[in-house]
């Protein structure tokens, strides 16, 4: 889908909706691609910091 990505703001044909769980608020996010496997690992590094509590 082409819109507008949240994380690198540029208008890009491949964002995808995310969930953001990096907020205390979960909100869904348009990611291009890029953006996308970057918020995985965000993801991936804060369920591990969860988890190490």
């Amino acid at each position: 889908m082409q819109a507008r990505c949240n994380g690198c703001g540029e208008i890009k044909h491949d964002c995808e909706s995310a969930i953001d769980r990096t907020q205390e608020i979960a909100r869904s996010l348009l990611l291009c691609s890029e953006c996308m496997a970057e918020h995985i690992e965000e993801v991936a590094k804060l369920e591990e910091a969860k988890k190490g509590k």
